[in-house]
């Protein structure tokens, strides 16, 4: 009796198992589904700089995901395609400079010129970067000594070219679209020596 018990209890766990698989591996790939196919990264080259000082900043574009992706070439601030932000307690502070897009005019630029000018492509677990300046013209708190945490958004519009349907929709991939949040990094205003470097 005791045998038969032990036989039965072992085959609802291997059931309970078995029927459970096809769960876990749902979840699994939920979960990979749910991953951001990009990230971005900031880095500080110093973390402490002088009263009215330029902090200067990395920052990688990085295609998580498993497809390839066409992204923004710029990561200038005036474009608002990234955007930086100070935070000083409660209050966040973001760049005064207001950026415009391109204006063609009349004249209308060939395809592959326009496409090789503004965007990237990006294969899987490949990245993109370059560096920004945070200036104290924009950013008035880094004339102000004190510790600050400075994160970032970058954001996508996918293609918006008007006049290039046709070879958009040629194109082998799709342009990434969406806005993301960079990590956060703290850096510190200060009139001491090390400010001058670390």
């Amino acid at each position: 009796m005791l045998r038969l018990w032990k036989a039965t209890a072992t085959w609802m766990f291997l059931f309970s198992i078995c029927a459970l698989m096809p769960l876990l591996g749902q979840e699994t790939q939920s979960r990979a589904s749910e991953r951001p196919p990009l990230v971005v990264e900031l880095s500080a080259k110093k973390s402490t700089i002088c009263p009215g000082g330029l902090l200067t900043l990395g920052v990688t574009i990085r295609n998580n995901g498993n497809k390839d992706l066409f992204i923004e070439r710029s990561i200038d601030q005036q474009l608002d395609v990234f955007t930086l932000y100070l935070q000083y307690g409660s209050k966040t502070e973001t760049a005064r400079t207001v950026g415009v897009g391109d204006y063609f005019g009349t004249s209308r630029p060939p395809f592959p010129a326009l496409l090789a000018q503004n965007w990237i492509a990006l294969g899987p677990g490949k990245f993109y970067g370059g560096e920004v300046v945070m200036n104290p013209k924009d950013f008035p708190h880094l004339r102000v000594p004190g510790r600050y945490l400075v994160k970032g958004q970058y954001s996508s519009g996918d293609f918006p070219l008007r006049g290039y349907e046709d070879e958009v929709s040629k194109l082998p991939f799709k342009g990434w679209k969406g806005r993301i949040e960079t990590n956060s990094i703290w850096i510190e205003v200060t009139n001491t020596k090390k400010g001058n470097g670390r």
